[in-house]
């Protein structure tokens, strides 16, 4: 059975993170191990909050597993800090395992989303509190107009991020001659760039009803 190592940090819902992972391994029939480098309280809506573990107990744990068992790959998912990523990546330097598959997560996407939000209403609170939004109506509208706003910077970087990963795909392809024509490439991303601008539509004008 081969083994594999998890580096991640700890979800507590199980829908992400070293939970999710060590599902997957099950799955796939592999052996699952884990380092936790940070437990997290979360779940589907919100992140309660986050306890980063110290690098050297992180150190720990991988030469706990490398020294004991044979590592046939390692997937890298969440590392918190710098001082974590520093950790992680000197240990896998020194044990050098074969297969090494990099999911870098820094933040929970849920609080990132939040921190816009929030920085929103910040500004417009404060807009309220100089009296540029003199009626209750215009103060609605103002939250509105933010929300919406927020969400479309969001998908537009999505959109970004899609952009330049299909570039890379593509152009991995044609480095090993599997030629792609621009009307296959269309029916492949067709599907998934209307489905996106649909759901991002309809967020829109839910949020501004």
């Amino acid at each position: 059975m081969k083994k594999v190592l998890s580096i991640a940090g700890s979800d507590c819902s199980g829908g992400a993170g070293i939970q999710a992972d060590l599902k997957t391994f099950s799955a796939h029939g592999v052996y699952g191990m884990s380092v936790i480098v940070s437990v997290v309280a979360e779940n589907t809506g919100r992140v309660i909050g986050i306890q980063d573990v110290s690098p050297d107990i992180i150190g720990k744990q991988i030469d706990a597993v490398f020294e004991d068992i044979e590592v046939d790959a390692v997937k890298v998912g969440m590392l918190s800090t710098p001082e974590c990523m520093d950790e992680v990546a000197a240990k896998l330097k020194y044990y050098h395992p074969a297969n090494v598959v990099i999911d870098p997560v820094m933040y929970a996407a849920v609080i990132l989303l939040n921190a816009v939000d929030g920085w929103v209403l910040d500004i417009i609170n404060w807009c309220a509190g100089k009296g540029m939004l003199p009626s209750e109506k215009s103060f609605g509208m103002a939250v509105k107009a933010g929300v919406a706003g927020t969400q479309l910077i969001q998908y537009a970087g999505i959109a970004l991020l899609l952009y330049f990963s299909l570039r890379k795909v593509v152009r991995d392809f044609r480095e090993k001659d599997y030629f792609i024509s621009r009307t296959e490439l269309l029916f492949i991303l067709a599907p998934s760039a209307v489905g996106m601008m649909i759901c991002m539509l309809l967020r829109i004008i839910m949020i501004t009803l």
